[in-house]
């Protein structure tokens, strides 16, 4: 495996506010604790306070979380050691994706891997495990019922409601048949684990448990109860309207956009086939599309006995990550690190550590067959991230001379023109000559068209490869990474994911090119 690097400004794939954080920009500082260098570990390490009540309420929980699992040795030595205070995880988080959707869930993940390994060289004496945070809770069926192999796109279509992790599996198997290729791990995932979570915990389990990765499911009475007294706060005294309204009018000042926008209560209530928002109503909590409404000590009697009731939405999840677990830091795309640089105050408000913030790896995944044409065509490997017309018209300029001529005479012919203008001193004459000018140069643009469209029939050839390198690296125009499967390179090389754990690298915030 070769690995080749690239600045994000030069993909153009990126956001002000992503490109600014990766080079540290001072506008940005107020909106995070500590910039993601492995120095800072240091002092996060010093100042984390996590209870050991709350590592024994970990340690049951995920134990239970893996009863029906074949624990390899890394992953239960993992879920052991947070019982000690010496032990730390760093988190990812992501949907729950029928078939682990796009291949950037894969890097995250590999990330929080490869990032637990360098802190255990650089700290030796803490333990460090890598978590994912699966989205149980999340409701947005129409993000993860579908996936993307070799060009196809597979589809599970359920009616059910609510959140996601609590759907049953029943009849996503009718994806098997319109797939050729055998998949034993997600045959035996879908059809022996009853629900959603389960079985992205099985198959999560099965591609990463020698690395000790940590399957977590928050959508637990155990964990909801650690998670009370912020509920309560924020029914009560809604903190994270203000501090979120106070942190976009700064980002905006600073000239960002913000990324998500708040609401007086950042909580659902959440059951079986439901998971809808909170609001407040003349003294009332009502549920919205439903006829439950409570009073205020109704409410509060509710938090204290059913915890397991109320879902943190976008803007509390992170702190609920954060209560939970005795986690160092966070690894996320560019939409999650640009929301929670909107948080910080948020956490400060419910008295939580605020973690590092590491973007996830990009990576972009050459076959020896693309590589082959990318050479073929004396393209560089950064020249994939232009659009195809500039690609385009850059090939056919290296490859036509007759072209190029046809630029040199338009220029020769201009500065004659230019030349017999200066030495006739008469404007009128000028204008005249001027005016010839125009229609000898109109002239030439149209030879021009047609000496193009000649080497683009005669470069046919050479522009169907381009088309086949723009098709699989940014199919459909999308990057790579967020709409191919990684069964499309791991069917046919069954160390595809060690050799992207491998390549990851999140202290290194380039996107990486590997062939």
């Amino acid at each position: 495996m070769s690995l080749e690097k690239v600045n994000l400004e030069q993909t153009n794939l990126f956001s002000s506010i992503i490109i600014d954080y990766v080079n540290n920009n001072e506008n940005l500082k107020e909106f995070y604790q500590d910039f993601p260098s492995i120095e800072n570990f240091k002092k996060n390490i010093d100042s984390k306070q996590f209870s050991v009540e709350n590592r024994n309420v970990l340690v049951n929980e995920l134990k239970l979380q893996y009863q029906n699992l074949d624990l390899s040795f890394e992953v239960e030595n993992n879920i052991n050691e947070l019982n000690s205070t010496k032990t730390y995880t760093i988190t990812t988080g992501h949907q729950l994706n029928i078939f682990t959707g796009p291949l950037y869930f894969i890097y995250k993940i590999a990330g929080v891997i490869k990032l637990c390994n360098q802190l255990k060289i650089k700290f030796p004496e803490h333990h460090f495990v890598p978590v994912y945070w699966m989205a149980t809770e999340d409701h947005d069926f129409e993000e993860i019922n579908h996936f993307r192999l070799f060009k196809e796109i597979h589809t599970w279509n359920s009616n059910q409601k609510g959140a996601v992790g609590r759907f049953s599996t029943n009849g996503i198997e009718s994806i098997f048949e319109s797939i050729k290729e055998e998949l034993p791990l997600f045959k035996e995932a879908y059809t022996t684990n009853k629900n959603l979570a389960d079985a992205t915990r099985f198959i999560v389990n099965t591609l990463f448990s020698k690395y000790g990765l940590i399957c977590l499911d928050a959508d637990r009475k155990a964990f909801k109860n650690e998670f009370k007294d912020v509920i309560l706060k924020e029914i009560l005294e809604q903190p994270t309207f203000l501090t979120l309204s106070n942190s976009i009018e700064k980002l905006q000042n600073n000239g960002y956009k913000h990324q998500i926008s708040p609401r007086e209560i950042n909580l659902f209530y959440l059951d079986n086939h439901l998971r809808e928002r909170i609001v407040e109503e003349n003294g009332y909590y009502k549920v919205l599309n439903t006829e439950l409404s409570f009073s205020k000590q109704e409410i509060i009697t509710l938090v204290n006995e059913f915890p397991e009731k109320f879902s943190p939405n976008v803007a509390l999840r992170p702190v609920y990550q954060e209560v939970i677990l005795p986690n160092l830091a966070y690894i996320g795309g560019p939409g999650e690190i640009h929301y929670w640089l909107q948080l910080k105050a948020t956490f400060e408000a419910f008295n939580v550590p605020f973690p590092i913030l590491f973007l996830r790896d990009f990576i972009l995944v050459i076959t020896k067959t693309i590589h082959k044409k990318i050479e073929k065509l004396g393209l560089k490997y950064h020249d994939v991230f232009k659009d195809y017309d500039s690609l385009k018209k850059e090939i056919i300029q290296q490859n036509s001379d007759a072209e190029q001529l046809v630029n040199r005479v338009e220029n020769k012919i201009s500065d004659a023109f230019e030349e017999l203008i200066q030495a006739i001193p008469d404007a009128s004459t000028q204008q005249s000559i001027e005016a010839e000018k125009q229609k000898v140069i109109k002239n030439i643009k149209k030879i021009d068209s047609k000496v193009h469209k000649y080497f683009e029939i005669q470069n046919e050839t050479v522009l169907n490869q381009l088309v086949s390198i723009k098709d699989f690296t940014f199919p459909n125009g999308v990057p790579q990474e967020r709409i191919d499967n990684f069964l499309n390179f791991q069917i046919n090389d069954n160390q595809f994911v060690d050799s992207i754990i491998q390549a990851s690298d999140v202290f290194d915030m380039r996107y990486k090119i590997i062939y």
